[in-house]
């Protein structure tokens, strides 16, 4: 049974820099993937911790969720962009920008 996903990403390579970068994904089981128009970059939060959950479309409807020291690694990436009106913390890869969280949710006020 699955848990999440089927598939683990568990690496990535960077091409380029900033909205000119490129981010290839490698999975557990050997598929890559360029993240882009075709194979999106998401990230759910849960509800009650707000633990991050990213993810990518690998193929089909399969989806890798990230492993943690990818994550660590495409959040040094991320830069801020704004997207209808809102400014997010994000990253680029193959000229598309996919949020991460809203700029105003990176620290909180108590």
């Amino acid at each position: 049974t699955v848990d999440d996903v089927p598939f683990l990403a568990i690496d990535f390579q960077v091409k380029g820099e900033d909205s000119d970068q490129i981010l290839t994904f490698t999975t557990s089981v050997g598929d890559d993937a360029v993240a882009g128009p075709d194979h999106a970059i998401t990230v759910t939060y849960d509800p009650d911790t707000q633990e991050p959950s990213p993810y990518v479309h690998i193929r089909a409807d399969l989806t890798a969720r990230i492993d943690r020291k990818s994550f660590y690694r495409l959040v040094d990436l991320c830069t801020d962009h704004v997207v209808e009106g809102i400014s997010w913390f994000g990253l680029w890869s193959s000229g598309v920008f996919f949020p991460v969280i809203p700029i105003d949710q990176l620290n909180p006020k108590p």
